[in-house]
């Protein structure tokens, strides 16, 4: 990762064993479930949540918002199809500005404010005056955009273009200054699968990732940067940075860690996994022959030695910071816990199918699905050791 930014003025280095004989132990326990049947939901690409505990889910197959009151009862639906005020074509990120509710549209590129209740406050389009093609994220605290620069998926594959731009855009799309730049390292995977009317590409996320990784907190007043895409093999450690809205980095943290291995039966149970995600698609399934798509899948992922150290980082409500480490393999990843000063304070086991959206020091929330593949909103309350 190149940061943008004045240099920081706090570092530190941990390792594996050493912090993890200091940290303390902490557990979850699920508390609340949302999106049960006959209450489906559909793809929630993003989950925000207030003071008061109440869940703003974004349903982008619908084109809304849906709230939730803390105990799970649905209270309110934001937005509709459209491209009017309000309304949206693809929701992707909610977050805080201050009490206003933003939620950025991928394809309109812009984001429309809300007043907790629903109502809409104005919009920003940040397509008017854009220099480049980007994907706005959400609004900062000092009033910038935070935007990523659009990339080419196949050139990504091939090597030709390595690295992720996030930007700080103003409110009409300029680009005031560059924000961070991460490494894509391995990223995707171009699977190349022939059909009866000719040959189709597909990219799809590399189940072996190790790019460097990214988030922005609720608020809007942080965003957290783990740098893992280009680690020395003889000095194993990442790095976790945050960094204020300006860019300035306000901290930095490295872990070193022991490299796990990619097994044959890791490499053997992927490819299992992701031709089956292929053959689950008509398009293919009912076209090609499973060995073909098998042998396309075969082709396309390119097998590491060893696993990215981190596979997911959350920015807390609180200023923590929450780190997933490998999870290729575990039906529980191990995840670490960092302060506002990015110390590591606790590690906690929490379910591989949980993909975490927020996070504090008492709460987690998130999405899971379920045996039918449907999407549910969770929550877990955090447990400290003893704590029943």
């Amino acid at each position: 990762m190149t940061l943008l930014g004045p240099l920081p003025a706090l570092a530190q280095q941990q390792t594996d064993a050493d912090a993890a004989q200091e940290v303390d132990q902490w557990s979850v326990a699920r508390d609340l479930v949302i999106g049960e049947p006959p209450d489906w939901l559909t793809t929630v690409s993003d989950l925000l949540v207030a003071a008061d505990g109440s869940m703003y889910v974004v349903q982008q197959e619908e084109r809304l918002v849906r709230k939730f009151a803390s105990d799970g009862e649905l209270t309110l639906s934001i937005g509709r199809r459209g491209r009017g005020p309000g309304e949206f074509l693809d929701p992707r990120t909610v977050g805080w500005l201050a009490d206003t509710l933003m939620v950025a549209d991928w394809r309109l590129r812009r984001i429309s404010a809300f007043s907790p209740s629903g109502d809409v406050h104005y919009t920003i389009t940040t397509g008017v005056r854009a220099s480049v093609r980007h994907l706005p994220l959400a609004v900062l605290t000092n009033g910038r955009i935070l935007a990523e620069q659009s990339w080419n998926n196949q050139e990504v594959v091939e090597g030709r273009e390595t690295v992720r731009h996030l930007l700080l855009l103003d409110r009409e799309g300029a680009t005031v200054a560059p924000f961070a730049d991460l490494a894509f390292g391995i990223f995707q995977a171009m699977v190349e699968i022939v059909v009866p009317s000719g040959p189709t590409l597909t990219f799809t996320k590399h189940p072996f990732s190790n790019s460097d990784l990214w988030d922005v907190d609720p608020e809007g007043s942080g965003v957290v940067v783990v740098t893992q895409a280009d680690l020395d093999p003889d000095n194993p450690q990442f790095s976790v940075t945050r960094l204020a809205p300006s860019g300035r980095e306000e901290w930095n943290r490295s872990f070193r860690y022991t490299p796990q291995p990619v097994t044959d039966a890791m490499a053997r149970d992927t490819i299992a996994a992701v031709t089956e995600m292929f053959v689950s698609y008509p398009f293919f399934g009912e076209q090609v022959p499973h060995g073909q798509i098998e042998r396309a899948v075969r082709k396309a992922i390119r097998m590491p030695s060893v696993l990215a150290p981190v596979s997911a980082v959350v920015a807390g409500r609180d200023g923590t910071t929450w780190i997933r480490r490998e999870a290729v393999g575990e039906q529980h990843p191990a995840w670490m816990v960092l302060d506002e000063q990015g110390v590591w304070i606790a590690q906690l086991r929490m379910p591989a199918g949980l993909r975490v959206h927020q996070a504090d020091r008492h709460h987690v929330w998130g999405v899971e699905l379920d045996e039918l593949d449907a999407p549910r909103v969770v929550r877990y309350r955090v447990r400290s050791a003893g704590e029943r």
